[in-house]
């Protein structure tokens, strides 16, 4: 059967874990579909200049950005060898599997997302390219894939612009049942909930990634910590767990400066990710995907919650699953959960919102 080119327009060139795992998921579950898939390379200045090794000069003369543009310098220079090592292996793997294709060109299916692609305070504003609008490329079917807006609010302006962009699409995927509802108060519009990307492939569908890791774990059980947002509740967590369970701990780090502890390791490459949560004895997160690597390797773990906008993902996520307990805001909760429990019930949930979200895909696929 002759594969189908189709491209992917998300941000595919983040040095950011869960960036990259969705997009490399997405395009494995679009393989599994018969299609070719190849990302878009698009990505705004907002977006590509927060992960550049080297603080670029500022076009705007002013005396702000002079200051901006020194103290990132500053920062560079104090972790010159983490930041360094961190670029190169994120460079790597978007290289070996991030397959880029210029903006350009005729494609059967073009794939909008995942991501917080329609996030306007990412990409300054409604920016049609993540809408599928391209002065040289055209789809005959544009569809969104869990697509996210995130937390960002639009004004009246942006509003119209978004409804006027959405009913360009074939599709609408959305990753947040909060932006499902947005869309249907503001427009007659349909609009369908999708899983995040990575939820879309098995445990056993991880492993390629996780056998070419770099990374060196010892064989003694470990506790992992992962964090994007830094959680009051961390410490005490780590230590009631680590002593209870007699775990040792690995801390990885989301992003690296020179304030970040140098026990962290902060140089893992997506690979390495991957090997450090399903080695993993027990888990202990603030962040989406590490509840998601957590649930997909069957990895006991628990999740501080914030009780904010950063808690909106993992808490539906943990509620589709039946899991909400492990979503903890005080150490008292741990006394009323156990430590070690049955992933069953959730699987066999999770595997049905799999399906869903697989049809979803399927139904915008001929021949």
């Amino acid at each position: 059967m002759n594969k189908k080119k189709c491209g992917i327009v998300t941000y595919h060139r983040a040095h950011n874990y869960g960036a990259l795992l969705q997009a490399y998921a997405l395009k494995k579950s679009l393989q599994k579909l018969s299609l070719e898939p190849v990302f878009i390379d698009y990505q705004p200045k907002s977006i590509s200049k927060g992960y550049e090794l080297y603080p670029q000069l500022p076009k705007k003369k002013s005396i702000s950005a002079f200051i901006r543009y020194t103290k990132d310098f500053i920062h560079l220079i104090l972790d010159y060898r983490r930041k360094k090592n961190r670029f190169i292996v994120f460079e790597t793997f978007i290289k070996k599997e991030i397959n880029i294709h210029k903006p350009e060109g005729m494609f059967e299916y073009l794939f909008l997302g995942s991501d917080q692609i329609w996030n306007t305070s990412y990409t300054n504003g409604v920016d049609k390219h993540y809408y599928g609008i391209f002065d040289n490329l055209t789809a005959n079917n544009t569809i969104s894939y869990a697509a996210s807006m995130g937390t960002s609010k639009l004004n009246s302006e942006e509003e119209y612009t978004f409804i006027k962009y959405l009913k360009g699409l074939d599709g609408i995927g959305v990753r947040e049942e909060e932006l499902a509802n947005y869309i249907s108060s503001i427009s007659s519009l349909n609009s369908e909930v999708n899983l995040d990307p990575t939820l879309l492939l098995s445990k056993a569908e991880w492993t390629s990634l996780k056998d070419n890791a770099s990374i060196h774990v010892d064989d003694k059980p470990y506790l992992l910590i992962y964090e994007v947002h830094e959680h009051k509740l961390t410490q005490q967590v780590k230590e009631f767990i680590s002593k209870k369970l007699g775990l040792s701990v690995i801390s990885l780090s989301s992003r690296t400066d020179f304030y970040t502890n140098k026990n962290y390791i902060t140089n893992a490459s997506p690979n390495d990710f991957i090997k450090l949560f399903s080695n993993a004895s027990f888990v202990i997160t603030t962040s989406f995907h590490g509840t998601v690597f957590s649930i997909i390797n069957e990895i006991p773990f628990l999740t501080l919650k914030f009780n904010n906008d950063t808690d909106i993902r993992s808490e539906s996520l943990l509620r589709k699953v039946n899991l909400s307990e492990r979503h903890i805001e005080n150490i008292a909760d741990i006394d009323n959960i156990p430590l070690e429990f049955s992933f069953e019930k959730g699987n066999l949930l999770l595997e049905e919102y799999r399906k869903k979200s697989i049809d979803f895909l399927k139904s915008f696929i001929r021949g």
